[in-house]
């Protein structure tokens, strides 16, 4: 909704909604990634949709069916078939319209399955005709990983600047 009511007002608020770049950790790079699929599968208009700019997915969750019966997911109660409504990794290959660019990282030392997911993610990206990247980030962890967002020294924080064609 947020994402919507940027591109359909974001003119009169002096906002490019072709230039909003989205990005998440954890399950805010599988919200990320829903929001990036959502655009490129909305249907037509009567007037043009510009669509989010590119992503920047770290750690992500993109996969939802491995987390059933987990602590995880006590809260949510997910079942299969919400799992695969729910899981990015799945719904990159029904997408309609085009993939806006992302950027898809982990760490090295969080669990084998962030870095699997990610890999999967941005290669089915890619195999939709998106662009994608995707890389580890040496000896970080879950919790460290953003911690370079916003250093341009770092892979993740040049990442996040070219996204936003931030030289």
């Amino acid at each position: 909704m947020l994402f919507r009511s940027i591109r359909d007002e974001g003119a009169a608020l002096g906002i490019d909604p072709a230039r909003v770049v989205v990005a998440g950790h954890s399950a805010g790079a599988q919200l990320a990634a829903m929001a990036l699929l959502a655009e490129a599968t909305a249907g037509p208009t009567p007037v043009a949709r510009p669509r989010l700019a590119g992503g920047l997915l770290v750690s992500g969750v993109f996969e939802l069916e491995p987390l059933i019966g987990t602590s995880i997911d006590a809260p949510l109660a997910l079942d299969p078939t919400t799992a695969q409504a729910l899981s990015p990794r799945l719904l990159v290959e029904r997408t309609t319209g085009p993939l806006a660019p992302v950027a898809v990282t982990w760490g090295e030392v969080e669990p084998s399955e962030f870095g699997r997911q990610s890999r999967e993610l941005a290669a089915a990206w890619v195999a939709r005709g998106g662009e994608a990247t995707a890389f580890e980030v040496a000896a970080r962890n879950h919790f460290d990983i953003v911690l370079g967002i916003g250093d341009p020294t770092t892979e993740v924080g040049r990442a996040a600047r070219a996204l936003l064609g931030v030289r």
